[in-house]
């Protein structure tokens, strides 16, 4: 075989490595975008959830401070007309006390009027 011929066979061997390091190189470099990419989908799914938990806590929290204002605020309410009945009792007994008070002094009146009468 000729020089030439020998040279152009190792060229073409030389070639055929390059071809199979390039394959090689390029078939990793897919593996490796796979990768990239199932980890990324799995970070968004990852932040996705932790966002639907978040929400769901918020909602959550919201619902408590809800149920704890109408709870405050049905307290507020009743010690409201607890408040406005004892208003009213007191009322009614003050002036069941004026009543009395205005029933004793007329009897006295009358009692004084009749001892000036016996008396006169």
């Amino acid at each position: 075989m000729a020089d030439n011929d020998k040279m152009v066979l190792t060229k073409g061997s030389s070639d055929q490595a390059k071809a199979a390091v390039a394959k090689n190189n390029s078939t990793m470099a897919a593996t490796k975008l796979a990768a990239a990419q199932a980890n990324s989908k799995r970070s968004i799914e990852s932040v996705g959830a932790k966002s639907t938990m978040a929400t769901k806590k918020a909602a959550a929290t919201q619902a408590n401070s809800t149920r704890s204002t109408a709870s405050a605020m049905a307290k507020l309410t009743m010690a409201t007309k607890k408040a406005v009945a004892a208003q009213a009792n007191s009322t009614m007994v003050a002036a069941s006390a004026v009543a009395t008070a205005k029933m004793s002094q007329q009897k006295a009146n009358v009692m004084h009027g009749r001892i000036k009468q016996a008396t006169a």
